[in-house]
C-alpha cells in the first residue's frame, strides 16, 4: 500500500492529537470525578490552591480536563488546543512538586507522562502548521 507524505503526516497528527485527547479525557474523568484519589485531595489541600473544597476544585480540575479531551478529539483549532492543554499542564506541575515532590516521579502524574504528552503535543502543533 502506497501512501503519500500528506496522507501519512495526518494519520501521524489525528493518531498524535487522539493519544492525548484520551489521556486528558481520562485524566479528568476516573481520578477526579468518579474515583477521587486520597493523594491527590490531600496534595490539592496542602497547596491551599482550591476554590469551596479540595474535593469541589480536584473535580471543576477533572472537568476541564475533560473539556479539554474533548476539545482534542474534535480537532477543531487544533493548535490553540494544544498550547492550552500544555501551558494548563506545565501551570500546573509546580504547585503540586512543591507540597509533593515524589509525584515527578510517580507513575501517574509524573514526569515521564508528562514529557509523552509534550511529544504528542508537540507532533500535533508541527503537523498542523503543514496545512
Amino acid at each position: 500500500m502506497i501512501v503519500d507524505r500528506s496522507t501519512r503526516a495526518d494519520w501521524i497528527k489525528l493518531v498524535a492529537r487522539s493519544a492525548l485527547g484520551l489521556v486528558w479525557l481520562c485524566l479528568g474523568l476516573f481520578p477526579k470525578l468518579l474515583w477521587q484519589v486520597p493523594e491527590e485531595v490531600g496534595i490539592v489541600e496542602r497547596t491551599g490552591l482550591f476554590v469551596v473544597s479540595p474535593p469541589w476544585t480536584i473535580a471543576a480540575v477533572g472537568v476541564l480536563e475533560i473539556v479539554c479531551g474533548i476539545w482534542l478529539l474534535t480537532g477543531w483549532k487544533e493548535r490553540a488546543a494544544v498550547v492550552f492543554v500544555t501551558a494548563f499542564m506545565i501551570a500546573m506541575m509546580p504547585p503540586v512538586v512543591s507540597v509533593e515532590p515524589s509525584f515527578l516521579l510517580g507513575p501517574f502524574g509524573g514526569l515521564v507522562k508528562n514529557l509523552a504528552l509534550l511529544a504528542c503535543a508537540w507532533v500535533v502543533w508541527v503537523l498542523a502548521g503543514k496545512r
